[in-house]
């Protein structure tokens, strides 16, 4: 008897090791490097390539603060009823030096929206995010230029769309 439940509890022990409460689930380690997972409520999940992934910072003066803004960008290739992620991270970094590998940004920190595809003008021009987090994985240099991967976590947009996925955003420059 007693040699059993050590087995059971060993099993037990070895499955929580296993499991993880960091943001690596079965499907995040799936995940492929420019690639989004769109979940619609009208939908099941579809996976897109990202084109035109790139972010620029935006030096033009905020009221509140005088932080610079980054805007990021990244197009959703063949999606029929979307055409591109905006997220924009304003008033809380000086400037890319100051971004960490492993640092999360919640919805409080950064908003995104959602381009549609534009078939008529009953469409909004874009969709809020509601809720969902991004996740600094990594950032290099690519040639001259600099390159922030980010991971994007069930970011929800308005209309029932879900998006999670990795995404290289190359700079492209600075606007006054």
């Amino acid at each position: 008897m007693k040699k059993k439940s050590l087995l059971w509890i060993s099993a037990l022990l070895l499955i929580l090791a296993g499991c993880s409460s960091d943001d690596e689930s079965l499907l995040n380690q799936n995940w492929k490097p420019n690639t989004l997972l769109i979940n619609s409520e009208n939908a099941d999940i579809e996976e897109y390539s990202v084109i035109n992934n790139y972010f620029y910072i935006n030096l033009m003066p905020v009221l509140e603060n005088n932080c610079p803004g980054f805007i990021f960008h990244c197009g959703i290739e063949k999606s029929l009823d979307l055409r591109e992620l905006i997220i924009r991270i304003i008033g809380v970094k000086q400037d890319i030096d100051a971004f960490q590998v492993g640092e999360t940004f919640q919805l409080n920190q950064f908003n995104a929206s959602l381009m549609p595809i534009e078939e008529c003008h009953t469409t909004p021009a874009q969709f809020g995010a509601t809720k969902g987090s991004i996740k600094l994985v990594d950032k290099k240099k690519a040639g001259d230029k600099d390159v922030l991967t980010f991971q994007i976590n069930d970011l929800a947009f308005e209309k029932g769309y879900t998006i999670n996925g990795i995404v290289d955003f190359e700079y492209e420059g600075t606007f006054y």
